[in-house]
């Protein structure tokens, strides 16, 4: 039960941080910075970069590098710390 509720919270957190509650347009310079510290900014980058800028495929190539390399360190991560 304890996993579940710090899960739910991180989750939120992230997607507060990213940009998932509103729009990163708004927010001072500092709090973008900031957003690029969790997945969920990276990915809503690139989905903003494509929907609502109207950009090509090649602007969504660094944000979906990122998210690679946050999915390989999670990874590595978890291969580490919960071998069994």
């Amino acid at each position: 039960d304890r996993v579940v509720g710090i899960c739910v919270l991180a989750s939120l957190l992230m997607a507060a941080l990213g940009g998932c509650w509103f729009p990163l347009e708004v927010v001072p310079e500092g709090m973008k910075t900031l957003a690029h510290c969790v997945p969920s900014g990276w990915a809503l980058e690139g989905l903003h970069r494509l929907i609502t800028f109207g950009d090509g495929f090649t602007s969504v190539l660094k944000p979906t590098a990122v998210l690679a390399g946050f999915g390989l360190a999670a990874t590595a991560a978890a291969a580490r710390w919960f071998r069994v």
